[in-house]
């Protein structure tokens, strides 16, 4: 879980409840929610799992099919799940 990283988004405003990731499962329901493909979810979600974060296949990957929320998310969103802990 990724509270401490999280509350800091929430608490200023950032982000809201609903947009936090409280599991892994959270992080491959919201990216395949995002149009992401199962396989590429899945992949980026064990990657986080077993600590290594995000490399730069991952950040491509989200870059492209997220493309329009990134608007509506701050870089600290994204930068929270290379952060496990």
């Amino acid at each position: 879980m990724w509270y401490r990283n999280q509350g800091e988004l929430i608490e200023s405003g950032l982000i809201g409840l609903s947009d936090c990731i409280a599991s892994r499962d959270d992080i491959m329901l919201y990216l395949m929610n995002k149009t992401m493909p199962k396989n590429d979810a899945y992949r980026i979600m064990e990657s986080v799992r077993k600590g290594k974060g995000l490399n730069d296949e991952h950040k491509r990957m989200m870059a492209v099919r997220l493309a329009y929320y990134i608007v509506y998310y701050p870089d600290e969103y994204f930068e929270a799940l290379s952060e496990v802990g």
